[in-house]
């Protein structure tokens, strides 16, 4: 709200006298009453709407003026329109005349009362022109101004009249300070003049002001027939009367009544008002504003307070008729939260003033009034004239409007002015007016009418009353004509956050104003040009120039009422009345309406019909006609750029130019014609002549009802969008004529409604009436976009919605559709439906759409914009973002879910660029994306609309190489009918289009293009044979194009039961095949089938015509060329088509007539047919395996239909023919050709067909035959019967030998009769056990002594314990010791397997003095095991210590630890050395199995020791190596148990038998007097296995002395023998030999220095010389007395004590040992020195060298798993040695190739 103007006089008198003022019905003339003080007369001016002052009365002539009793002249007291707003009543201040003046005329007259009373108060009529007037002494004084009568009514009140209203319906309210009120209805236009008293009642006091409710709504819940009385009673409360219509006179009638009380705390009530007909509202003293309900039955609060002001409210209004746009608050925007109600409504607003302010206050929700806007008044300094006021009070747009300050000028002089009296609303609820106590009149400007237009990016509109902005939103700043800025704010809110923070920037826009037009009125429209802009006013049109925004440049009156005007830069168009009157707005343009008859055109001429519609772009004049024309004139030629009367108007003289209508270069008859851009997609009900009623019966149209009722095109004037009356929406192309008919969205109905460009119109009959036109806008920056307005339809949901737009509100009743024109797709030219955009309301007039931005001009004198929201995701770029978070400037997307949202809404985007079809802009973002799914969607949009390139691109990109690879080949096709048939093949999606199918649509666009076989290829490729056959003569095919057709449609018959259709379509196929061939191959030809049927060459002949008849007779007579199809074409060369090929193609339809005979019948005659194909096929393969592989198919298609035509033997022998001899053996027995299957049995699978075939051949006594197949099909029932009962193959062996291989309970069966027939007691017990009656079994073989037969039969503890406990007593009775502890240990399995059945079974034996019938389970297994180790002992062989050894290891049971060692105690104290041998080897086994290595490594060394102290080197070698295997494999176990343990495993042996090793070192002192377990556990398991190791390392030295001297190899020799001599001491029974030997190959090697040595210990002892062999004696002796002189220079250094010289010296030892790395820490070493010096490990020996291990010739046995030299192995190998040195074990070569080292391999 703001400032308009001031109507004040300079000469008012400064005494504090308010102003009286009112404004006429119509609003556009404003009357104020002043007295001026200096002349002593009051004057009524006349003010229009912008302040400007047009006429003025005074009251000073002598007859009118009047004085009252001090000589005063008398002041104006009240003035008052009349219902026409033509004539103003005034009346002074105690005065007995009312003057009258009419300010269309201007002549004034007085009414004079009559009486000697003076008037208290005037007030017209609402409706009619009478006069009601009140005086002091009680009477109504009645006026009718036309008549010029008056009635004096008396006696109604006996004192004064204070106040009166009057109602719609002619009621007339009166009050008196008789405190009493009357209501009545005065009989207008009588000549009496009477009235009729209807109601008078009396009240509790002075009635101050009385108003009459409204007349009630259809909704409301007042009675009908009530008329409402509100009365202000003494300040105090208000009095409510209910007067009913229909009650006739009644003085004494009281009507209904109630009483609303204000509380005295809000103070007294000072004016009220009616709001609606059921609420009251009131101000106070105090400042509060009181709404009261008058609903008596409302639950609601009766009455709702409201303080707004301190000071009294001097007046309050309520306008029904004001505009606002109630997104504002207080001068505040509510961005995130709009009301409801947003937009341009309107509304019943209340106006209020007090003290110096003016409030507007939403009082919608009377429980809630919301403040929207507010004014100060202020005074302006004398020094401004009203005219300048009045025009900086219409300044510039500001964002906000609803609050200003006082003094809102640049530059004002402001001092405050007088407090707020009255206040008046104009009818249309623009202007609101206050008086103040200083006599001024403050006109508020609180809503303008939405008058605006656009032209491009350019928007006109309607800034004051007179004043229109222009703006280009297109335009920056910097480039803008005008400093001055206008701010375009965005309306609505963001789905969210993320949405609102990317379009912000977007949704913003500062505009610059380019120019600023003062307008001479108050205009109704406008219009924009791109360089003028029009205002009008019912008749008048102004024109002003951009470049001179002062006077118009033209100014034109025309006959009739305007209805829309349009603009291009030369010309200008006016419709008015149906006709267009066009004529220039330029430099040669009229200047006057005196010659406007001679340059303007009127179109179209006498005979065309009415325009409804008109449109202008700046080449074509567009209108729209009401016979449903849509017409195009060329106004300006865009390949001259001259305009049409250029040539003809005359420069010099314009007022002598004659110009001549413009050409007429199109007219589209709506409803006469309609076509598709790729053809006729069918006919439609929008344009036919015919279409169906409501009711669905057939009606006729006439032609007006196409009337065009708006047209809107685009920039270029060739697309429009246009509208009927039958309020249907098209898209018209003028190039081509094509119309789209644009349907709304399911659920909504297209939003029609007055023009709003159109003038008012008092008469809105005829066309007018009709002329209802939807809201259209096209993008300016996107040529293919649209937008129309649409609303729900009513009690429907809405339907539309994707992924990202949800449409599900029910408030939304209101929505924006927006299209988009794909001009070329695979359904033609085609509008879709890119998505809707949700309203709750209409923020204003729409005036211009760009990028998705619509920007509405709304009644506060705002640009808004709004973002589609199918463009919301476009324009906040998140793909940009996502380019920007890659380089490093966006961190918000660092975390993953950050990253997912952010791609959903990248998707987002990418699917609103694919519905607005911007394919370069989705390409882009599906780049950045490298989401699949987005290439394909994009892909098959492109697909969709022809762009091949694109589509390529995106199937490529996707992964579809096959899509890709075939639009490749459409990538230079130009027909686009021939590309849309093609693209819709590919995309293969159903379009719902006239309930036709894809392939049907394809079909219609392949006729139309330039190849119409590609209609018939489509078929083809569908085998659609049945349509390709139609197609094959329109398309003109070739003969074998006809052929192949035929045939596959004849093979698609046959496989639905078709015969005898396929059999007809075989033999077309056949002629057609023939007529391909040369003449000298066609000679002969038989015709249809060639096989003499002439009964089906009639009947193909009488279905398919007598061309094949002819065809046929041709061939046969060899006249090649009459042998042509319909349309004249012969048959192809043969240079084309091979002979072969053809030949070959007529076999396979001769195949099929063969199938289709057999099926049809005639099996003999099929049979023949196949027969005689085989031998022509057997004479053509010449090795081709193509057409064996043919023939082979054709015969197995042939023994299918013979099997299902039940010919079984036939069909036999076709499978035959054809390979599949299971099959053909198969039917062979079926059919009981057993003669004919005995050959193909043998290559028969199937165990069902051998077990049918056996059954026949036993029964036919062929039982060799019967036994083989039987063996074939498994069936070991029918073989064991067969071998026991026939005589001529009878073989129990075999017999018995299939039972206990299958396990066949059956044939156990058969043999079980067998033995018993037998008396077969072993055979019995064998057969009862595998038919698992094993207790039969048991009792069979005690009686008959067959217990070891039960015993083999019986494994893995698969019997029941006392089963088992029956036969270990057996055993026992019998003293057969060892089978009976085995028993006993099998029962201990048994029954820890089944331990419910092992209750109460006691085991006997030596440990059980008495039977116990209670134990538990775990006692009777341990008796068990006791008892099995005891008969195990007993029995004493070896094998029966070891499974008492075993079983105490597995068990550890301290008993029988105890037994087992005090046995091997005995034993190994026995005086016989081989039992003492015996007994310390199951000693050791004790040992190992008890887990106690360090005491079984300390009896493998006592028993080695033993041997080599015996002189059986070779049995302690291996008795070493065999311990120390398993030794190490033992603790590898244990190391492996132990792991995540923290007690090994002799502790926790220790744990569970705490006996075992006090019993194990009591037997090993019994055995070698050995330490006892504390010193045995002072060395570690590793110590033990070293020392074991160390022997080893010895003996196996010694052994590979013999293999090295045996190959030659002295050197190794030598070395291994001195590695001997060192542990001499082990071989006390071979010292002198072994030293003799060490000698020797010393000495062989020329290792002189060590025979030296060890030739010396041989002789310094005498014990030992005198044992030297007399052959090597003195050649050992010679060796010390006749030493080498190096070996007398080293012997005498070693006398003095000092050290030989270094090894290799020549005056020192032998030559040096070759070294060798350590394979664990890589030192350097003696490669025979095992010990490593640096990490002191023991380095693994070389199984086949003796020297220590490399890490890179490391080689494994496989069966002992010691290391040995790859190369010394293979040396050994070359010498004939393939045997590991230790276990002696084949190696093969591979096992020579070095291995990969780790350090694993070191635990040997």
């Amino acid at each position: 709200m703001r400032k308009l103007f001031v109507a004040k006089d300079k000469q008012t008198s400064k005494s504090g006298r308010s102003s009286l003022f009112c404004w006429n019905p119509r609003g556009h003339l404003l009357a104020v009453a002043t007295f001026q003080e200096s002349v002593k007369q009051s004057t009524v001016v006349l003010y229009n709407r912008q302040g400007e002052q047009t006429n003025q009365v005074s009251i000073s002539d002598a007859e009118q003026r009047e004085f009252d009793s001090m000589g005063q002249a008398k002041t104006i007291s009240h003035i008052e329109w009349d219902s026409r707003g033509e004539k103003i009543a005034i009346q002074c201040k105690n005065s007995s005349i009312i003057s009258i003046w009419s300010t269309t005329t201007g002549e004034m007259y007085k009414v004079e009362l009559g009486v000697k009373h003076s008037a208290t108060f005037i007030t017209w009529h609402l409706t009619q022109p009478i006069l009601a007037i009140g005086t002091d002494k009680g009477s109504l004084i009645l006026y009718n101004d036309d008549r010029k009568q008056k009635v004096v009514l008396v006696g109604y009140h006996s004192k004064a009249l204070t106040c009166s209203a009057w109602s719609d319906e002619g009621f007339l309210a009166l009050g008196s300070t008789d405190n009493q009120v009357s209501i009545m209805r005065p009989k207008v236009g009588t000549e009496e003049g009477e009235e009729s008293q209807l109601n008078k009642m009396a009240l509790k006091g002075e009635p101050i002001s009385i108003a009459f409710a409204p007349i009630a709504r259809k909704e409301s819940s007042v009675a009908p027939g009530i008329v409402r009385v509100s009365i202000n009673v003494n300040r105090r409360s208000v009095y409510l009367l209910d007067i009913k219509k229909e009650e006739g006179k009644s003085t004494t009638s009281t009507p209904k009544h109630s009483e609303i009380v204000v509380e005295d705390n809000y103070g007294r009530i000072l004016v009220h008002s009616w709001y609606r007909e059921q609420y009251i509202v009131a101000g106070t003293d105090t400042g509060y504003i009181m709404i009261m309900s008058t609903e008596t039955n409302q639950n609601t609060k009766h009455v709702h307070p409201f303080r707004f002001f301190r000071d009294p409210i001097s007046d309050l209004s309520v306008s029904d008729t004001c505009s606002l746009d109630v997104s504002y608050q207080a001068g505040t925007r509510k961005e995130n939260n709009v009301p409801e109600n947003a937009g341009k409504q309107t509304k019943s607003v209340l106006a209020c003033c007090g003290s110096r302010n003016v409030l507007i206050l939403d009082i919608t929700k009377p429980s809630a009034a919301v403040e929207i806007m507010s004014h100060t008044l202020s005074n302006v300094s004398e020094g401004r004239s009203k005219s300048s006021d009045a025009g900086k009070g219409a300044g510039k747009r500001r964002g906000s409007l609803h609050r200003w300050a006082a003094g809102s000028g640049a530059g004002d002089t402001v001092k405050e002015s007088g407090n707020c009296e009255h206040l008046c609303w104009t009818s249309d609820g623009q202007i609101i007016s206050v008086s103040s106590q200083d006599g001024s009149v403050h006109s508020l400007l609180v809503s303008l009418p939405i008058v605006g237009a656009s032209c491009v990016s350019r928007i006109a509109y309607l800034t004051s009353l007179a004043e229109v902005s222009i703006v280009d939103i297109h335009e920056g700043e910097s480039q803008a004509k005008s400093k001055t800025n206008v701010m375009i704010s965005s309306s609505g809110d963001m789905d969210s956050k993320d949405s609102q923070d990317n379009a912000q920037k977007q949704s913003l826009l500062s505009c610059s104003i380019l120019a600023n037009i003062k307008t001479e009125t108050e205009p109704s429209f406008c219009a924009l040009g791109p360089s003028h802009v029009a205002v009008a006013l019912n008749n008048e049109c102004w024109f002003y120039s951009e470049e001179t925004s002062g006077m118009p440049q033209l100014h034109l009156d025309y006959i009739t009422s305007i209805e829309s005007i349009c603009l291009n830069s030369k010309h200008a168009a006016v419709l008015s009345e149906g006709r267009i009157h066009l004529h220039r707005i330029g430099a040669h343009g009229a200047v006057g309406n005196e010659d406007m008859g001679k340059n303007e055109i009127i179109l179209p001429g006498n005979s065309g019909s009415s325009i409804m519609s008109v449109a202008m772009t700046e080449n074509f004049l567009i209108a729209g006609t009401g016979s449903g024309s849509i017409c195009y004139w060329l106004v300006n030629d865009p390949s001259s750029g001259m305009s049409w009367d250029e040539d003809s108007s005359n420069d010099s003289d314009p007022s002598q130019s004659n110009l001549v209508p413009p050409p007429q270069i199109n007219e589209y008859r709506h409803g006469h014609k309609q076509e598709d851009l790729l053809g006729n997609r069918g006919s439609t009900t929008i344009n036919s002549a015919i279409v169906d009623d409501e009711y669905g019966s057939p009606r006729k149209i006439s032609s007006s009802q196409y009337a065009i009722s708006s047209i809107v095109p685009n920039a270029s004037g060739t697309h429009l969008l246009f509208s009927d009356v039958r309020r249907q929406v098209f898209f018209f192309n003028a190039v081509n004529d094509q119309v789209l008919p644009i349907l709304p969205p399911a659920g909504t109905n297209f939003v029609f409604q007055q023009n709003r460009d159109m003038a008012p119109v008092d008469d809105m009959s005829s066309s007018k009436a009709t002329k209802m036109v939807p809201s259209i806008l096209w993008d300016i920056d996107d040529p293919n976009v649209f937008i129309v307005f649409a609303e729900r339809t009513h009690g429907e949901s809405l339907a539309f919605g994707n992924k990202h737009q949800t449409l599900s509100d029910s408030n939304n009743n209101g929505f924006i559709a927006v299209y988009v024109y794909v001009p070329t797709s695979t359904s033609g030219s085609e509008i879709k439906l890119a998505g809707m955009h949700a309203l709750r309301s209409l923020p204003g007039k729409p005036l211009l759409l760009s990028k998705g931005f619509l920007i509405f001009l709304t009644g506060s004198v705002n640009l808004e914009r709004v973002l589609l929201d199918t463009h919301k995701h476009i324009m906040a770029k998140y793909s940009l973002q996502q380019v920007e978070s890659k380089k490093g400037r966006n961190m918000v997307l660092s975390t993953s879910a950050n990253a997912s949202k952010h791609d959903r809404l990248v998707g987002y985007e990418f699917d609103q660029h694919v519905a607005l079809n911007h394919m370069e802009e989705a390409k882009e973002i599906a780049m950045l994306s490298r989401d699949r799914s987005m290439w394909i969607t994009f892909a098959s949009q492109a697909l969709s609309t022809l762009n091949i390139d694109m589509a390529i691109l995106g199937y490529r990109m996707a992964g579809d190489s096959s899509k890709a690879s075939a639009l490749s080949r459409l990538r230079h096709v130009e027909d686009k009918h021939l590309l849309a048939g093609h693209a819709l093949l590919v995309l293969g999606e159903s379009m719902n289009k006239n309930d036709r199918s894809v392939v049907e649509i394809a079909e219609s666009y392949f006729f139309r293009s330039s190849e119409p076989k590609a209609a018939l290829e489509m078929h083809i490729d569908l085998k659609n044979w049945e349509r390709a056959l139609e197609l094959a003569d329109n398309v003109t095919a070739s003969d074998m194009e006809k052929a192949n057709i035929n045939k596959q449609h004849a093979s698609t018959l046959e496989l639905r039961g078709e015969y005898q259709a396929a059999r007809r379509a075989y033999d077309i196929a056949i002629n057609l095949f023939g007529s391909c061939l040369p003449r000298r191959e066609s000679q002969g030809f038989q015709g249809t089938l060639g096989f003499g049927d002439r009964d089906l060459e009639e009947s193909i002949n009488a279905e398919f015509g007598s061309d094949f008849d002819d065809y046929g007779r041709a061939m046969r007579e060899g006249d090649s060329g009459a042998a042509k199809d319909n349309n004249g074409e012969g048959e192809l060369p043969a240079d084309e088509v091979s002979v072969q090929e053809v030949e070959d193609q007529i076999k396979v339809c001769k195949g099929g007539i063969a199938r289709c005979i057999i099926h049809l019948g005639d099996v003999e005659a099929g049979v023949q047919i196949a027969l005689e194909l085989a031998q022509e096929q057997e004479g053509s393969m010449n090795n081709n395996e193509a057409a064996y592989k043919r023939k082979m198919d054709m015969f197995q298609d042939f023994a299918i239909i013979l099997e299902e035509a039940g010919h079984l033997i036939e069909a036999a022998e076709m499978h035959h023919v054809c390979g599949n001899v299971e099959q053909a053996a198969t039917l062979f027995v079926k059919s009981k050709q057993f003669d004919k299957a005995k050959p193909l049995m043998t290559q028969v699978m199937a165990p069902s067909l051998h077990q049918v075939f056996a059954k026949s051949m036993e029964m036919r006594g062929d039982y060799q035959l019967a036994l083989s197949s039987y063996q074939r099909a498994n069936d070991s029932q029918s073989l064991v019967r067969l071998y026991l009962s026939n005589n001529s193959i009878k073989n129990t062996h075999k017999a018995f030998a299939i039972v206990r291989q299958t396990k066949s309970l059956e044939s156990a069966k058969l043999a079980l009769q067998y033995c018993l027939d037998k008396g077969d007691h072993e055979g019995q017990t064998e057969m009862l056990v595998i038919l698992g009656r094993i207790n039969e079994a048991m009792e069979l073989a005690i009686v008959h002594n067959t217990v070891d037969a039960l015993v083999s039969n019986i494994k893995n503890s698969e019997a029941e314990p006392q089963v088992y406990l029956q036969i270990a007593k057996y055993y026992e009775q019998h003293s057969q010791f060892l089978k009976a502890g085995m028993m006993y240990e099998t029962c201990c399995k048994s029954a820890s397997l089944r331990p419910n059945l092992a209750e109460n079974l006691v085991p006997s034996g030596d440990f059980y003095a008495e039977e116990s019938t209670n134990g538990s389970i775990s006692e009777f297994i341990d008796a068990c095991n006791n008892s099995a180790v005891h008969f195990y002992l007993k029995d004493g062989t070896s094998e029966a210590i070891d499974s008492a050894i075993a079983l105490v290891g597995r068990v550890r049971s301290s008993s029988q630890i105890a037994q087992v060692v005090d046995w091997l105690a005995d034993q190994t104290q026995s005086t016989s050395s081989a039992a003492s041998k015996e007994g310390a080897r199951h000693l050791f086994e004790l040992h190992i199995a008890l887990g106690d290595l360090v005491r079984a490594a300390h009896v493998a060394c006592v028993l080695s020791r033993q041997e080599q102290d015996m002189g059986n080197y070779k049995l302690a070698h291996e008795q070493v190596h065999h311990a120390y295997c398993e030794l190490s494999g033992e603790l590898r176990k244990q190391k492996l148990q132990t792991e995540d343990s923290s007690f090994g495993a002799n502790d926790k042996a220790e744990n569970e038998n705490p006996n075992a090793e006090r019993l194990v070192d009591a037997s090993k002192s019994k055995v070698s007097g050995s330490p006892g377990r504390g010193s045995s556990k002072a060395s570690s398991e590793e110590n033990v296995l070293s020392e074991l190791l160390r022997q080893l390392v010895v003996l196996h030295s010694y052994v590979l002395v013999k293999t090295y001297v045996k190959v030659g190899d002295h050197l190794s020799a030598a070395r291994l023998l001195v590695r001997v001599s060192k542990h001499i001491s082990k071989f006390p029974a071979h010292i002198v030999p072994i030293l003799t030997s060490t000698v020797i190959e010393c000495q062989r090697a020329g290792l002189k220095w060590a025979a030296y040595e060890h030739a010396s210990i041989l002789m310094r002892d005498p014990d030992y010389r005198s044992q030297v062999a007399p052959t090597y004696k003195r050649k050992i002796e010679n060796i010390i007395r006749k030493p080498d002189p190096a070996l007398k220079l080293a012997k005498a250094q070693k006398e003095e004590g000092g050290e030989a010289a270094a090894i290799g010296d020549s005056s020192g030892e032998d030559a040096k040992e070759l070294l060798s790395k350590c394979p664990n820490c890589g030192s350097i070493g003696s490669e025979y020195d095992l010990q490593c010096q640096h990490c002191k490990i023991m380095v693994p020996f070389c199984s086949a060298s003796g020297k220590r291990m490399a890490a890179e010739d490391w080689g494994v046995c496989k069966s002992c798993s010691f290391p040995f030299r790859c190369s010394s192995m293979r040396a050994l190998f070359d010498k004939g040695e393939t045997r590991c040195q230790l276990c002696h074990t084949s190696l093969g070569t591979d096992a020579l190739l070095p291995l990969p080292f780790t350090k694993d391999l070191l635990q040997v």
